[in-house]
């Protein structure tokens, strides 16, 4: 899990988190291209993405503690990835925070 906008907020989140997604996919097809020519079967990876509050810090306990993210959010990110197939997958309030900023053909969204 990627985080954005947390701890330091960030207006251009949307966007980052994005173009990050982005990014991964990209490299992914260049992993591929490597693995193939060694005879060894690609990843797949998908990626979710959602925005809106969330509870943000550091969770666990006294042996085990991480900093992480909790809330709807982070669940529906969670299930857009599940379902995501291999693509980029956000969510319509995603689009509408960048969709005058990106070309969005390498993207799926959910309304």
């Amino acid at each position: 899990m990627a985080l954005f906008n947390a701890v330091v907020e960030d207006k251009n989140h949307f966007m980052k988190a994005v173009k990050s997604a982005l990014e991964i996919k990209k490299e992914i097809a260049v992993l591929n291209e490597r693995l193939k020519k060694k005879g060894i079967a690609p990843i797949e990876v998908g990626i979710g993405v959602d925005s809106g509050l969330c509870a943000v810090g550091n969770l666990g306990s006294k042996d085990k503690l991480e900093f992480s993210a909790i809330g709807t959010p982070v669940n529906i990110a969670f299930r857009l990835q599940s379902m995501s197939e291999g693509n980029v997958l956000i969510t319509e309030r995603v689009y509408q925070k960048i969709k005058d900023k990106i070309k969005v053909e390498d993207l799926r969204i959910l309304n």
